[in-house]
């Protein structure tokens, strides 16, 4: 028989053993406290968890009536029980009035046993109804709150405090979004000093002042929830177990979904992001398209008519073929640069590794496009002590042209170019800095993105579909180096670095 808790209310010693050995030569075990005034029957219903009172009817300076008062005050539902010596019946009505359970003459001992067992079942079952008519107020008050916004943040803060003070005089959540933990507390002062372990546990844990249990949803932990009681007459039992889990279990259900409706809403913006790239990429694309072929057109056009009246000079001749030539150069520009696009954007962009002379590939390069410019534009090479690189010599060709391009095409008053390689470390640093329009500095990295433009260079109206430093920076990064951009701004010109090491590690047999 489980033994029970019992605080008697009696100013003799040697009658509160009469009660106790009553119980036990019944069978029933107990353990006992007694008190004998009003100061120490407060103490001990704040100080113990006790399952049933018996009382004197009356003391020196206390009695049964008064400390029923007193139990009643303290919301505690205990078994009030009077033993005591003869009384009327209007007392003994008087004191079931007032909350007692039994009352009992001195000379009816017998009969204690069996009415404490029958009055603490009964308290019990009672206790239990209360306790799950609290607990279902509780859960739903928190359904209703913590789900009321669909935010993580405020659900996160709406979780942590939600239970208190009903259940707990403090609390801790702790949750990993987003490959980081937040760890939020109500109130910081009482809920801090509990701490966490370093990863939530796989079941519940408890002890008198703090309960720890897993955030669960969907079959995986995302997080734990610890509640604590820091008063001294407020602990947690093993029955509060059961409210703890459904309470965490609800607040990882209202994360869990705050934090789906997150994504979705995080989803739903990439893809109108990309229906807006795509749409400005056919926009962009159909006009760069459109010049070279209308420059194409309109050359065809003036050739046809001059051989229609017989009157086809040579040299008009020439310089319509020159402009053909020109646009349809430009043409397989724009194909090349949405092909590799399509290659990088797969994953089909190979290498072809050998040992390159940069110094050699530098001075062709520079020397091409300097014949190729018909603009006030000088172009300067300036080469210090490099060695070679590992790498792929057309797709370093092709960045280094984009960017001598760039810095001609973005340099419409005219000015100098100077291109300068040098050793670095174990690499080489190519820089490409010009006279032109400048990037303003907070775009410095956006002319990396695709599509990526200055809006200054678009008030200008100079052509670009924003692919080509988004070409270098992928080829760039695939032989293992780094492409960036400086500029103090509009009007200040540009610079653009490209760091490549000298021994990609592509270039390792295996790798």
């Amino acid at each position: 028989m489980d033994r029970l808790r019992v605080l008697v209310v009696d100013d003799s010693e040697d009658d509160t053993r009469l009660l106790v050995r009553a119980l036990e030569r019944a069978g029933q075990p107990v353990e006992w406290g007694r008190v004998e005034s009003a100061e120490g029957f407060k103490s001990e219903l704040e100080r113990a968890r006790w399952d049933a009172v018996i009382a004197d009817y009356r003391l020196p300076h206390f009695s049964a009536p008064t400390a029923l008062k007193q139990l009643r005050a303290s919301d505690l539902d205990l078994p009030f029980i009077v033993v005591s010596g003869t009384v009327s019946e209007e007392v003994a009505v008087e004191l079931m009035r007032l909350g007692a359970q039994d009352y009992l003459s001195k000379d009816q001992l017998a009969r204690l046993a069996p009415a404490l067992q029958r009055e603490v079942r009964e308290a019990a079952v009672r206790r239990a109804r209360h306790s799950e008519a609290e607990a279902q107020r509780l859960f739903a008050r928190v359904s209703d709150i913590v789900n009321r916004s669909l935010d993580f943040e405020h659900t996160l803060e709406s979780a942590v405090s939600v239970a208190i003070p009903e259940f707990a005089d403090g609390c801790i959540l702790q949750v990993q979004e987003d490959g980081r933990t937040m760890t939020v507390t109500a109130p910081d002062a009482s809920a801090r000093a509990a701490g966490l372990p370093p990863s939530p546990p796989e079941v519940p844990q408890w002890d008198r002042q703090r309960l720890l249990v897993p955030l669960r949803v969907r079959g995986v932990i995302t997080g734990q929830m610890a509640f604590v009681r820091n008063s001294e007459h407020r602990h947690f039992h093993r029955d509060d177990l059961p409210v703890a889990a459904e309470l965490a279990r609800r607040a990882a259900v209202a994360l869990d979904n705050a934090r789906l409706f997150a994504n979705e809403q995080r989803w739903r913006l990439e893809a109108q992001e990309a229906v807006r790239a795509r749409d400005e990429f056919l926009s962009i694309a159909s006009h760069e398209l459109r010049t070279p072929l209308a420059g194409i057109s309109g050359s065809v056009q003036v050739l046809l008519r001059a051989l229609s009246r017989g009157k086809l000079e040579e040299d008009r001749l020439q310089r319509q073929l020159r402009s053909m030539h020109e646009s349809t150069r430009r043409l397989a520009v724009l194909t090349d640069d949405l092909l590799d696009v399509s290659r990088l954007r797969t994953g089909q962009m190979d290498l072809r590794l050998e040992r390159v002379d940069l110094a050699e590939l530098l001075t062709a390069v520079v020397e091409r496009q300097q014949l190729q410019v018909t603009t006030p534009h000088k172009i300067h090479l300036e080469i210090e002590s490099v060695g070679s690189i590992y790498a792929d010599p057309g797709r370093i060709e092709q960045v280094v042209t984009n960017l001598l391009t760039n810095a001609v095409k973005y340099s419409p008053k005219g000015g100098e170019v100077v291109v300068r390689i040098a050793g670095d470390g174990d690499g080489a640093l190519l820089s490409v800095r010009d006279e032109g329009i400048g990037i303003p500095v907070d775009l410095l990295q956006e002319v990396f993105q695709p599509f990526g433009r200055a809006p200054n260079a678009s008030k200008r109206q100079i052509p670009g579909m924003g692919l080509g430093l988004y070409i270098c920076r992928q080829l760039v990064e695939q032989h293992g180096g780094r492409i960036w951009a400086e500029s103090d701004g509009e009007g200040c010109g540009s610079t653009f670095y490209v760091r490549l090491p000298s021994e990609h590690l592509a270039a390792v047999p295996g790798s």
